[in-house]
């Protein structure tokens, strides 16, 4: 089963509003993890702190990530990297990357961004997302209903 597409939408429409890097397109222009690490380092105020983060080995890049995409007692387990760092299946997995990070920069961070730069349908979806995280975030089926929530038609 596909992702849904305005779910889809609106979570790219909030990573290219952070104006991190070119507008990105596709999910798969993601895969790399690059711009998570810059979208983490901007919503924390440290943006110069990217490069130093980059450099750094691959595995340490995946530690950096998973520090920063939780919320709730079970994030960790939310986001097979792997996967998304090998091709498979990774168009969900970085969904609930940008899922994960857009909770935190709206519950976590002084995100200062302004929700009405975004048009009424991207307001309506990002706030069901922003909902659906709040009401299962310490749920002990949450990757499940997440899974299910980012493919609902």
């Amino acid at each position: 089963m596909s992702l849904h597409g305005t779910v889809m939408e609106s979570l790219l429409t909030w990573v290219n509003s952070l104006k991190v890097e070119e507008p990105i397109e596709r999910l798969s222009q993601m895969e790399d993890l690059n711009i998570f690490i810059k979208i983490i380092t901007k919503l924390n105020g440290n943006a110069d702190e990217a490069a130093r983060i980059l450099k750094q080995p691959q595995e340490e890049r995946l530690k950096f990530l998973q520090r920063h995409c939780r919320c709730g007692s079970r994030a960790e387990d939310l986001v097979n990297w792997q996967k998304i760092l090998h091709g498979e299946n990774s168009d969900l997995e970085i969904c609930k990357v940008i899922v994960l990070l857009f909770y935190v920069s709206n519950m976590k961070c002084k995100n200062t961004q302004e929700w009405e730069m975004f048009d009424h349908k991207t307001q309506t979806e990002l706030a069901s997302i922003l909902r659906f995280i709040l009401d299962n975030e310490d749920d002990l089926s949450v990757d499940d209903k997440l899974i299910h929530f980012l493919q609902r038609k």
